[in-house]
């Protein structure tokens, strides 16, 4: 089946769920709690952007290994969700996320008790999100762009399981988290062989005890809605590690960062810096950092029901060595063609900026990238 017929299949086929999305309401309710079930698909195709006129590769750089030719596209499903998440006794919630889609990952993402011990305080167990990263902390459902920066995946850590405290303070303005991990990330089908700990903290501070400013599109916001965060997290890890350069080193790993986002009326922004020092396990190695930087906005234009939006992110898993430094740009159009129900088209633009002066080639790396997203509560 051609891409622009299965997308098209796609939409229709969610059509008429998004029409009855306003009179379903997937939740069981009792008298000690409830429980609501809500799906997520998202379907992308993904085009690379030809070089040359005859859709082929250039010639690689010198010192470069050759460059294979430019396929014609390909469509996949990024996310194929199902969650279940309630409350018991107004003491008790929980959550359960089972990943449906061909990932190559965990099919587990979060298995999650929370227990409230008190009005400000709550302890969580399982597996969930580590409390570092506004940029990772959101749901994949409110991002901004089809695919999150390489920082995300790269740098700060995701899933895991382990332990953690909430604390709220007064007004519920702040908020501190910290919580002790395996160090393994997410179930994974095939075990590493780290079995570290990794400690973690984060502090957030909002302007409204109603609104952490994370993205939503069609929010209003009145009058400017702050929020400021910090995190830190530390580990001791072997030699082997799930994601890129940064997530296998030998040794001591301390990271550290900061965010800030902002919204006002429909306008939303938010900058993310995140920095690393890593302590090989082998003495006669020196330490060495990384920096990691994230910029991104949007606008909601609310008769037309479009979303224009702008990212920049950075990252440099060494600072000791060149040449390994990735930038990319990204231009986005999102699109909520339905007031009332959670149907999503997103449309982005990617450009990788060259990784070193020497490197010319500029716009060989390029993506357009087409996603549906349906949500189903």
């Amino acid at each position: 089946m051609k891409p622009r017929t299965l997308a098209l299949a796609f939409a229709l086929a969610t059509l008429p769920c998004s029409m009855a999305h306003a009179e379903a309401n997937l939740t069981i309710s009792g008298p000690d709690g409830y429980l609501e079930v809500e799906s997520r698909m998202q379907v992308v195709y993904s085009l690379p952007i030809p070089a040359n006129d005859n859709g082929t590769a250039p010639e690689a750089e010198p010192n470069e290994a050759p460059q294979e030719p430019l396929g014609t596209g390909s469509v996949r499903i990024k996310q194929a969700r199902l969650n279940l998440h309630g409350v018991y006794l107004d003491r008790f919630d929980y959550k359960l996320t089972a990943e449906l889609g061909p990932s190559h990952t965990a099919p587990l993402r979060d298995a999650r008790l929370g227990i409230r011990l008190a009005s400000w305080l709550r302890t969580d167990i399982g597996q969930f999100k580590v409390p570092y990263s506004r940029n990772r902390l959101v749901s994949g459902e409110h991002t901004l762009f089809v695919e999150r920066p390489a920082m995300a995946y790269q740098f700060v850590p995701g899933r895991d399981i382990g332990v953690m405290a909430d604390l709220h303070g007064p007004n519920r303005h702040l908020r501190f988290r910290t919580g002790a991990f395996t160090g393994r990330g997410q179930n994974m089908t095939e075990d590493d062989d780290r079995n570290r700990p990794l400690l973690a903290a984060r502090l957030d501070w909002t302007s409204t005890p109603t609104s952490s400013t994370a993205h939503r599109p069609t929010t209003e916001h009145p009058r400017p809605a702050l929020a400021l965060g910090a995190n830190v997290a530390w580990s001791d890890d072997g030699e082997v590690g799930p994601g890129g350069p940064i997530d296998s080193i030998d040794g001591r790993k301390l990271l550290y960062g900061t965010d800030f986002a902002a919204a006002y009326h429909r306008f939303w922004m938010s900058l993310e810096v995140n920095a690393a020092r890593f302590t090989p396990r082998d003495t006669s190695a020196s330490s060495y950092h990384a920096v990691g930087f994230l910029a991104q906005a949007a606008w909601f234009v609310a008769p037309l029901r479009v979303e224009p939006a702008i990212r920049y992110d950075a990252l440099d898993p060494n600072t000791r060595t060149g040449n390994d430094r990735q930038q990319s740009v990204s231009l986005g159009l999102n699109a909520y063609p339905l007031a009332d129900v959670p149907l999503k088209l997103m449309l982005d633009y990617v450009h990788h900026l060259p990784v070193s002066e020497t490197h010319t080639q500029g716009w060989t790396n390029d993506t357009l990238e087409v996603m549906i997203q349906f949500v189903l509560r």
